[in-house]
């Protein structure tokens, strides 16, 4: 849903939305000044620290206003995950985002 509001997005504008809308704030992005690609960051962020991060592909790296963004992963605790969304959800209302449960 993050990454689809900045593909949707890609404002300085909302990244504070977002920022705003999950219980991460100021932890949700490490960023970098800069358009770094991913080998790049790889190489900022030290090796025990890579898996905090969605760093899987170029796709889960933004750049937005000359800097680059990488999403945690962490941070995202019981209940945390259908506030964040419904935050977003109402953040993002042009993205049309519709919550449904599934049976268990």
């Amino acid at each position: 849903i993050i990454s689809g509001a900045l593909r949707h997005d890609s404002t300085q504008e909302a990244v504070e939305r977002l920022k705003n809308a999950t219980p991460q704030k100021e932890k949700l992005f490490e960023v970098w000044d800069g358009n770094l690609d991913l080998e790049e960051i790889r190489k900022k962020i030290p090796s025990n620290r890579h898996i905090r991060y969605f760093l899987g592909g170029e796709n889960e790296i933004f750049h937005i206003g000359g800097k680059t963004y990488a999403l945690t992963n962490q941070g995202w605790v019981a209940g945390s995950y259908e506030s964040a969304v419904r935050a977003i959800k109402d953040e993002f209302p042009d993205l049309k985002i519709e919550i449904k449960r599934v049976a268990d």
